[in-house]
């Protein structure tokens, strides 16, 4: 069986909606997991450093529960293939520390995503 590879899609700074890249992303993503059907993936949402860690895991819950109703609602993905979670800032792509000019980094925005991990039953 050849790797099932699910790219991350990125949010901009506080929100939780699906940029047309991010769009284009899962559409691929879509096909994937339509030639895997015995996949399930956890859809992980996570955000950068700025922020409260209650209020970036609730975010992370609105990235990830957004991609989840994209890839049901555009792809036909069964939801029970997919579970979800939000890891807020706690697990970050690149390390950071949040200052009041760097909303906009490449680490920030490395962080602002939503992750797959892939589960073969």
């Amino acid at each position: 069986m050849k790797p099932i590879v699910l790219e991350d899609v990125h949010f901009e700074f506080d929100k939780a909606t699906l940029t047309a890249e991010a769009k284009a992303i899962l559409l691929r993503d879509i096909a994937v997991l339509k030639d895997n059907p015995e996949v399930k993936v956890t859809v992980e949402g996570h955000t950068c450093a700025h922020g409260t860690a209650d209020y970036n895991m609730r975010l992370g819950a609105r990235r990830a529960e957004a991609v989840k109703e994209f890839l049901v609602k555009e792809g036909g993905i069964d939801p029970a293939r997919m579970t979800t979670i939000s890891y807020g800032k706690t697990r970050q792509a690149m390390p950071e520390e949040p200052t009041p000019t760097n909303q906009n980094s490449p680490d920030m925005k490395a962080n602002r995503r939503v992750h797959f991990e892939v589960i073969v039953q």
